[in-house]
C-alpha cells in the first residue's frame, strides 16, 4: 500500500473555499511559496557565518527547490500541474498558484501534504521476489477457476443488484453472457 499519492484529491472545508484540490498541487504551491519566502529572508545579514560565495548558493538551492523565477518568484509550477496539459507542439499552460494563505486555513492540510514524510508512514519499497508480476501470478493461482482468459468484453450492463457481462471468446469465437452479483472492472 502506498500512502502518498500525488495525484489524490486533499480537501478541507476551511481552506480554498471548502474545494478539494490535488495533492500535488498543493504540496507544491506551497513549496514554492515558503521557497519564495525564504529567498527574501537569505541576503548578507541573515548569517554572519555566510559567505557572499556561500549566500548564493543558498539562494540557487532555494530557487531550484520551489521552482523560483530568476526574481526568486513563485508563479507556478509544472511540478503542481497544469490547466492544459502539454502535448504534441503545445508546451501546455501550468495552473496558477494556489495562495499560501488559502492553503494555511486549512488545519489539517500540513498533516495530509507531509503524511509520506512522517517516519513510521514512508512509502515502501519492496519488490517481491521474482519480480512485481509474481503478485499476480500468485493470485491468478489461487483464483483461476474464477477468471476467464482470451475474453473480449462486448457489453456491460447494470442488471438490478448486479450486472450482465456479454463477451466473445477469442480463440472459438462464441458469444456468451453471465449474469454476476458484482463485476470487477481493470481496464487501464
Amino acid at each position: 500500500m502506498v500512502n502518498d499519492n500525488r495525484h489524490a484529491f486533499l480537501h478541507d472545508a476551511d481552506a480554498l473555499g471548502g474545494r478539494p484540490e490535488r495533492a500535488r498541487r498543493m504540496i507544491n504551491d506551497t513549496r514554492g511559496a515558503v521557497a519564495e519566502l525564504a529567498a527574501r529572508a537569505v541576503g548578507p545579514g541573515l548569517d554572519r557565518r555566510l559567505s557572499e560565495e556561500d549566500l548564493a548558493l543558498v539562494r540557487d538551492f532555494v530557487r531550484a527547490y520551489g521552482e523560483l523565477d530568476e526574481n526568486y518568484r513563485y508563479r507556478g509550477s509544472s511540478r503542481a500541474g497544469y490547466a492544459e496539459p502539454p502535448g504534441g507542439p503545445t508546451p501546455g499552460r501550468i495552473l496558477e498558484p494556489l495562495d499560501l494563505v488559502d492553503i494555511a486555513k486549512g488545519g489539517l492540510l500540513p498533516l495530509a501534504m507531509l503524511f509520506g514524510e512522517i517516519y513510521e508512514m514512508q512509502a515502501p519499497i519492496m519488490e517481491p521476489i521474482g519480480g512485481m508480476d509474481a503478485i499476480a501470478h500468485a493470485f491468478y493461482r489461487r483464483t483461476r477457476r474464477f477468471i476467464t482468459l482470451n475474453a473480449q468484453v462486448t457489453r456491460l450492463r447494470r442488471l438490478g443488484c448486479g450486472a450482465r457481462v456479454t463477451w466473445r471468446d477469442r480463440t472459438t469465437q462464441r458469444v456468451r453472457t453471465w449474469d454476476a452479483d458484482h463485476v470487477i472492472v481493470t481496464v487501464p
